[in-house]
């Protein structure tokens, strides 16, 4: 079921999207002129994130005394980038999950807590930024505005919740289920009690967060001649949003759809909204040789069994 509407979403916004695209040339034409040094800078950009999304789950694993060598923190994060961006369903969190549960025995409950720890300090931050964003950027479009400021309220509220709580733990739970559930409750206890991870934690997204500003800064101005630096952030917060709802690879279709809808508020024209998710993805194109590359020479060191 997951899958069919993964699919039906893919096609459906490539559909939409080749429709706009063949009735307005003028949306692709930038990418078409865009330079090489752009595409490096944003490039370099972006590996930074790729090492920095490393470093969270170098942190995060050394709470399971895991400690993980640098080129294979690497190799995590690059598997995590190819699985998300080529594949349908947060693939790339799935395979991360694999390989831990394969080489080094974690069990699913450790996994999904880990898992859901990172879910929730993307979106609390996502949503602070968002929201100061939003309350400074001057919109005239008041429902709209209300009606997104009272969502990511609740997210951010929720969330930040969520990371402080810890959960009761059954003293003998019966089924396997229950079983299961209480010990990724115990694993999330572990996790939210390091008060030092979440603060490390926090501080290495919060970076994130802007290194990927970063390259739509660098595109808005391309594109525009200007840095509207409220706006980026706004975008930002979006465009992360759509990667953690996504269930197609890249978030396509759930990407476009949370932006255009926001178009007002951004207040940038359809066809220029257009043009920068264009220039975005194409661009996430070429830097996946990167991740891929890692992935590559890691097949190429493992010691076969």
């Amino acid at each position: 079921m997951k899958s069919n509407i993964s699919k039906s979403l893919s096609l459906f916004s490539l559909i939409i999207i080749s429709f706009y695209l063949i009735n307005n040339p003028s949306s692709y034409e930038a990418l078409i002129k865009i330079n090489t040094g752009t595409i490096i800078i944003i490039v370099s950009v972006k590996f930074f994130t790729l090492l920095l999304n490393s470093l969270f789950n170098f942190q995060l694993l050394k709470v399971f005394r895991l400690k993980l060598r640098i080129f294979e923190a690497i190799y995590l994060s690059s598997l995590t980038f190819v699985g998300n961006f080529y594949l349908p369903g947060k693939s790339g969190a799935s395979l991360r999950l694999l390989y831990l549960n394969k080489k080094y025995n974690f069990k699913s409950p450790e996994l999904t807590s880990i898992f859901f720890y990172f879910v929730f300090i993307t979106t609390f931050l996502s949503s602070f930024f968002g929201l100061i964003s939003l309350l400074l950027i001057n919109n005239q479009n008041i429902i709209l505005k209300i009606g997104s400021l009272s969502i990511l309220s609740i997210i951010f509220i929720s969330s930040f919740y969520i990371l402080k709580k810890n959960y009761a733990l059954k003293n003998f739970p019966k089924s396997k289920i229950s079983q299961w559930v209480n010990e990724t409750k115990k694993n999330w206890n572990i996790l939210s009690s390091e008060q030092n991870l979440l603060l490390k934690l926090v501080t290495i997204t919060g970076v994130n967060f802007f290194l990927f500003a970063t390259e739509i800064a660098i595109i808005f101005n391309y594109l525009f001649k200007d840095l509207a630096i409220l706006e980026i952030l706004y975008y930002n917060s979006l465009s992360v949003f759509s990667s953690l709802l996504s269930i197609t690879p890249a978030s396509l279709g759930i990407k476009e759809f949370i932006i255009l809808i926001s178009n007002d508020l951004l207040g940038v024209s359809l066809e220029n909204l257009i043009s920068v998710l264009i220039i975005e993805r194409a661009i996430s194109i070429v830097f996946s040789i990167i991740p891929l590359f890692f992935i590559f020479v890691n097949s190429l060191t493992q010691k076969p069994n």
